[in-house]
């Protein structure tokens, strides 16, 4: 059951609030997991200026995917076998499940209240942080669907509804273009159901969700802003400087966007253009993975093993060649993390 209204959002395991920068959730916790399988927590401390370790293991052997839940616990996914482990941040098993009639696993996105949706090829599932069941169920089997199949999901939950994209790809046919599904999880009807379908990029392969109900689309060096409502047509559009491989929104319109050379950008938008905040950089090293907490602070995972909180500092837009600049300013870091492969953020249930 939807909580009263809410302010704040639940978007790619972990909750990005409506807050001043800076401001921090009580017990929030950082999941990173690296490629030799091992899972670590951290926390943040009360000021938020530290990072300490919580628990690690390699218990979950296999694991190569995390999606941090609304309840705080995190899902552990094998993709390759179809495995799903939820664990408390102290990485206690809550549960575990094998989902072999699914296939492997592309993508995860969380709901509310410790639901997530799992999402094979062909099929997406709701399913609880108990796993005892299917709670709603999408199949792209049918007829309608032409041979696409699932590349990512994304989710935007609030009071006002458990809202998702999820992106699809074409098959071997010029006449199925690839595209973005929006639609909403009615589980009182156990179901998906559509909003709309856009095959209006080439290759979308990233999606952001916003609180204000907006949704940024990015594929084939461009991303355009999509508005809720309003069949989700291309309010705004421009290229990107560079292949971008993630994306996370931060405040007032801004967002942070991660390309393959492991570059961090930050952005805003108004109603007709995309404006930079801080141009594409390597101040925090060679990211491989990007996260955002709940007071909009960037947390990243560096090539090196490092593991680094950063905020923005300076105006909220591109400043002139009078003004400070923009910057990314480390307020901690962690290192010796390994090559992580999966981080989220959520906070203490």
């Amino acid at each position: 059951m939807l909580r009263s209204k809410l302010t704040c959002l639940i978007v790619c395991g972990l909750l990005t609030a409506v807050w001043a920068p800076g401001a921090r959730a009580d017990g929030e916790v950082i999941y990173a997991l690296d490629n030799q399988g091992r899972v670590t927590t951290l926390g943040t401390g009360d000021s938020g200026d530290s990072l300490a370790t919580i628990a690690s293991t390699s218990d979950f052997s296999g694991a190569n995917s995390l999606i941090v839940l609304g309840s705080g616990n995190v899902a552990l996914l094998n993709t390759e076998t179809s495995e799903v482990w939820v664990c408390t941040p102290a990485l206690q098993k809550v549960s575990y499940r094998a989902y072999k009639d699914l296939g492997p696993l592309v993508s995860a996105a969380p709901l509310l209240d410790g639901q997530l949706v799992i999402a094979a090829k062909k099929r997406a599932v709701v399913i609880s942080q108990a796993q005892t069941g299917v709670l709603a169920n999408k199949d792209l089997s049918s007829q309608g669907w032409h041979g696409r199949t699932i590349r990512n999901v994304r989710t935007r939950c609030s009071a006002y509804g458990l809202h998702l994209a999820i992106i699809v790809d074409s098959p071997v046919d010029p006449d199925v273009p690839p595209g973005v599904w929006f639609g909403r999880i009615e589980l009182e009807k156990n179901s998906f159901t559509p909003t709309a379908l856009k095959e209006d990029m080439a290759a979308p392969s990233v999606s952001v969700p916003f609180v204000n109900g907006m949704w940024l689309i990015i594929g084939n060096q461009e991303m355009s802003i999509r508005a809720w409502g309003k069949d989700f047509a291309k309010k705004v559009t421009q290229a990107t400087p560079a292949e971008i491989i993630a994306g996370v929104p931060l405040h007032e319109k801004r967002f942070a966007l991660l390309s393959s050379a492991g570059e961090v950008s930050v952005w805003t938008y108004s109603n007709d253009a995309f404006v930079p905040v801080i141009s594409a950089t390597k101040q925090l090293g060679e990211v491989v993975q990007m996260q955002v907490t709940c007071g909009a602070d960037l947390i990243v995972a560096s090539k090196d093993g490092k593991i680094s909180v950063a905020r923005v500092t300076g105006p909220t837009t591109m400043p002139t060649s009078s003004t400070e600049p923009n910057k990314l300013a480390v307020v901690c870091q962690k290192s010796d993390m390994g090559q992580v492969i999966a981080l989220g953020v959520g906070t203490t249930p």
